[in-house]
């Protein structure tokens, strides 16, 4: 497995700032385009017009060939975008490499505060992750994730996740979208503290086996006239039953903690990610993830968020 060359650094010795972080995890150049020559059958020279090498200029090392179109985003030119946003969250940057010599390249700077879940040992570290390539692999991405890169498959998880945030292309107009950007990863930032936010409330409220049967009935849509959850069709009642078991042993749950939204939530989410049935999935082996990211299992997990929240008064 292709392994970066890194540094990791304690939250109180990273630097805050881009440039300074650049320099301290080894960052600080840039690159440029460099024609392309071959030779022809008498041996003289002629350049390929339709491609370029990016080339390291500190060291004028080849990364890769591309095409004329392509653009280079230099390092430094997402500096006063991030810094911006760290003075935000107090962040420092405590991780950075690259691969390949600086084909690929990464910094991640962490947030002052974590996720921790109240009246538990859990919490989350979160990244605001810079990450560029100059091999032509990837776009640059700028966003928030969970993960630290410690190699290539969580470079590549990490890329994943945040270039759902701010996912930039090397061409012409790189730069103007680097000064856009700004609003989009500001206002990230401030969904993820208010994500926190519900979580902690959500950890803090107590369940009662009341509160649980009022959320089952308003996800699974019972009528008012219907009694007992057990005279509902058997595939009903099943679907139930499991969700009442992951409250109680489901993944992650430490069943001496006490009942909360948060436990209640889990157990929802734990159905509806494993066990829900998904239309067409025998056949379509991407059929749940378009149901979680689009469809009914999407639908059913908001169901159950607003059930949870009305139930516990958070709403």
């Amino acid at each position: 497995m292709l392994r970066p060359a890194r540094k990791d650094l304690s939250f109180s010795e990273a630097p805050n700032n881009f440039h300074e972080a650049l320099q301290t995890f080894g960052l600080n150049w840039d690159v440029g385009l460099r024609p392309i020559w071959t030779a022809d059958k008498n041996g003289e020279l002629k350049v390929i017009e339709k491609y370029r090498s990016v080339n390291r200029l500190d060291t004028d090392t080849p990364l890769s060939v591309v095409s004329k179109k392509y653009c280079p985003v230099q390092h430094r030119q997402a500096a006063d975008l991030v810094d911006e946003v760290i003075k935000g969250i107090n962040g420092r940057f405590t991780n950075g490499g690259l691969f390949g010599g600086g084909g690929k390249v990464f910094l991640q700077a962490e947030f002052d505060s974590k996720i921790i879940l109240k009246n538990s040992n859990e919490q989350t570290r979160k990244f605001l992750t810079f990450i560029t390539s100059h091999d032509g692999s990837s776009p640059t991405v700028i966003g928030s994730v969970n993960q630290k890169i410690i190699c290539l498959n969580t470079f590549k998880f990490a890329l994943k996740e945040a270039r759902n945030d701010i996912c930039i292309r090397h061409t012409a107009n790189a730069e103007q979208r680097l000064l856009e950007a700004k609003d989009i990863l500001e206002n990230l930032i401030d969904y993820q503290n208010k994500v926190e936010l519900k979580i902690n409330q959500l950890a803090a409220t107590p369940f009662n086996d009341k509160m649980m049967n009022d959320v089952l009935r308003k996800v699974f849509n019972v009528k008012p006239e219907v009694q007992s959850l057990n005279d509902l069709p058997t595939r009903t009642v099943n679907s139930m039953n499991r969700i009442l078991d992951f409250a109680q042993s489901g993944i992650g749950i430490d069943s001496s903690k006490r009942f909360d939204g948060w436990t209640v939530y889990n157990s929802f989410s734990q159905f509806s990610n494993h066990e829900k049935v998904v239309r067409n999935e025998k056949d379509d082996p991407f059929a749940r993830t378009e149901s979680l990211l689009l469809g009914s299992g999407m639908e059913f997990n908001l169901r159950a968020q607003a059930a949870i929240e009305e139930v516990a008064g958070l709403s």
